[in-house]
């Protein structure tokens, strides 16, 4: 329904003729207005969509947790995982300036910066910053006052931030002490799924070939896949 405006008046000081019928109290008028256009979400994911994927109820779990649907700002890590040097930081946040459409011109610390404000303005808003494993970049291990890309990851009173790392560090100094999920070795049946995702068949015959296959990648998802 659309929103609407309702104005009042007295109808006291009008005339009126001998066959009119005054109802007392004031008449009340509604306008309605047009509604007002939701702003469209903005989506800058430079990876495709994995088809391969298998659902880990356990890491799930611990993830909604950590990150609740919530008007408040949290953050969490995964760690366990592989590989962002400071040129893919750039290459991302390049990716989201072209999707917000803003000046294509702008370059390192102006360019990480528009990418910050214009995140930080949204009331609502996801930053996955994937394969963060040189936490030196932003700053743990470096000497306070020194510039790092920390300083480029919006802090704002609403939002959220997945951090994923293979550096258990991670945890107590870019997030909470308590904030990260360790992505280990799959269970057997999660590992033996995505194994015959890869091999594109619905089930292997060979059983005690595929464990023991399984138990030479360490169980490891991506060594299987």
């Amino acid at each position: 329904m659309k929103p609407s405006v309702s104005s009042c008046r007295d109808v006291s000081g009008n005339q009126l003729g001998d066959n009119a019928t005054i109802i007392q109290g004031d008449a009340h008028t509604h306008y309605h207005l047009p509604h007002q256009p939701t702003p469209a979400a903005v989506r800058a994911i430079p990876y495709p969509r994995n088809e391969d994927l298998v659902h880990r109820p356990d890491l799930v779990i611990k993830l909604n947790q950590l990150l609740p649907q919530t008007t408040e700002s949290c953050s969490a890590a995964l760690w366990g995982l592989g590989g962002l040097g400071e040129a893919t930081f750039s290459q991302d946040y390049k990716t989201i300036v072209r999707k917000l459409g803003a000046d294509k011109a702008l370059k390192d610390e102006d360019l990480f910066a528009a990418v910050r404000e214009y995140i930080k303005l949204q009331l609502q808003w996801v930053l996955i910053l994937d394969n963060a494993d040189d936490l030196a970049l932003f700053g743990v291990g470096r000497a306070e006052g020194t510039a790092t890309l920390f300083e480029y990851i919006p802090q704002a009173p609403a939002g959220t931030i997945l951090w994923t790392s293979r550096d258990e560090h991670i945890m107590g100094t870019l997030v909470g002490s308590r904030r990260g999920v360790r992505v280990g070795r799959m269970a057997p049946d999660e590992a033996t799924e995505l194994l015959n995702m890869a091999r594109n068949v619905e089930k292997s015959e060979d059983v005690v070939g595929t464990t023991a296959l399984l138990e030479e990648l360490q169980w490891l998802p991506l060594a299987i896949s």
